[in-house]
């Protein structure tokens, strides 16, 4: 009886997988040949296009050398503002971005690594992969952990990969995630490094580990660039005090202060300068055997440092009232009026700032040089971003500064009061890099 019930069935059952089967295959033939792009759709005529046009730029890119701009993810040509190829780097903003013109190779250099790309933009090597490297100054020798230990290595530029590997630690005690940010500095074969609560300085060429005794303090960007001292503070009998930790001679100096006094924005302005502040008084550390001096007393407590100037002796500092422009080897400042909202340094003494305000007589792009009046280039302000940056390229060595406002990219020379628009942009462009020449 249940076999003739399952049999009269039988008809529907064919029907219901006799459908499934005809729209399984009607799909099958629609992906193969329509979305897929097969033969029977043929080449897309615009991405076959796109692929010559990168070709024939790639062609050309390193008879460029030192005329090429990456201006978000589009290459541009810097003289002459010609859009080369759009959306030609699809990776994250690097630190910096190099033409590699022996090997034919774009190089970007990343907090984590190196990767490196064909002049068509393809991905097509990385040294860091996963948890990342850190890579000296130099760029010859990375540090990493692999199996709960340090690692070394140098670099091999033309396979691209980390050669000669050695392990300098043999305890299994450092956490690969967190190893980066966890470098306090590196410098002259020596690491300091924080791990699970303990300060170790390891020694890169004797695998000596060593818990240090007298444990340093970082207090914001407390590294000097070059990473042989590290700056801190603490309290001993006489009060507050300066510390200074030379790596290279594992050695640590104290330096009075006044009592009392709470430090704030520590920071070194160049490798024989560190400068921090108590409320109102600026002081300044100097490596070079002058020790700690007040050079000056603001009119508020400083509230926040931007970037020095290149040599290190101009300093932008926010204030409880305003903004002041600090001369570190003079002892003055200057106080900043209707400051604007981004501020960038184009030579040693001169920097643009844009003030994206509604009111006509102040927006715009204003360069000013150091004790000059402010002068405004254009009546757009430059476009920034918290998380790219800002859209401004200076270039010393030539004389020009380059920017991106509304509509266009805007040239000028670094001394000039009048910017030019030389070539309209289809977006707003938030982030300038240049292509800077591969020595390794």
């Amino acid at each position: 009886m249940v076999r003739w019930r399952v049999l009269k069935q039988f008809p529907k059952f064919a029907i219901v997988f006799g459908v499934i089967a005809l729209s399984t295959a009607l799909f099958w033939f629609w992906w193969r040949f329509q979305y897929s792009g097969g033969e029977a759709a043929g080449p897309d005529p615009q991405a076959e296009a796109r692929r010559e046009h990168v070709e024939q730029v790639a062609k050309v890119i390193p008879s460029l050398e030192g005329n090429l701009l990456l201006a978000d993810d589009d290459l541009y040509e810097l003289n002459s503002g010609k859009l080369l190829v759009d959306d030609w780097f699809k990776d994250p903003a690097p630190k910096r971005l190099f033409l590699d013109r022996q090997r034919e190779r774009i190089i970007a250099q990343y907090p984590n690594g190196l990767r490196r790309y064909g002049l068509d933009g393809r991905l097509d090597g990385e040294i860091g992969s996963r948890y990342g490297v850190a890579l000296n100054e130099e760029l010859d020798q990375a540090l990493f952990v692999q199996n709960g230990d340090i690692w070394k290595a140098g670099l091999d530029f033309d396979q691209f990969k980390l050669v000669n590997e050695e392990r300098v630690t043999s305890t299994a005690g450092f956490h690969e995630p967190s190893f980066l940010s966890n470098i306090v500095t590196w410098t002259v074969g020596v690491l300091v490094h924080r791990n699970l609560n303990q300060l170790l300085r390891i020694n890169l060429d004797t695998s000596e580990v060593v818990s240090m005794t007298d444990p340093i303090s970082v207090l914001g960007a407390s590294r000097s660039p070059n990473g042989r001292f590290v700056a801190g503070s603490k309290a001993d009998n006489s009060g507050r005090v300066l510390t200074i930790y030379d790596v290279a001679e594992d050695e640590t100096k104290s330096f009075p202060v006044k009592q009392n006094m709470v430090f704030s924005k520590l920071n070194w302005v160049n490798n024989e300068r560190c400068i921090f502040f108590q409320r109102f008084d600026l002081n300044v550390f100097d490596v070079n055997g002058q020790g700690v001096r007040q050079i000056l007393t603001l009119p508020s407590a400083c509230q926040g440092l931007a970037e020095p100037s290149p040599t290190g002796r101009y300093l932008f500092v926010v204030g409880g009232d305003g903004l002041y422009l600090v001369d570190l080897e003079g002892g003055g400042f200057e106080t900043l009026h209707n400051p604007g909202q981004a501020y960038k340094w184009i030579d040693s003494e001169s920097f643009l700032f844009a003030r994206n305000v509604p009111d006509t007589a102040l927006r715009g792009t204003w360069r000013k040089k150091v004790g000059g009046e402010e002068v405004r280039v254009s009546t757009e302000p430059f476009a920034y971003t918290e998380r790219n940056g800002m859209s401004v390229l200076g270039i010393p060595e030539a004389g020009m500064v380059f920017f991106a406002s509304r509509g266009g990219m805007f040239r000028m020379p670094s001394s000039g009061t009048k910017a030019e628009m030389f070539a309209p942009i289809p977006k707003p462009l938030t982030l300038f890099l240049c292509l800077e020449k591969w020595d390794h």
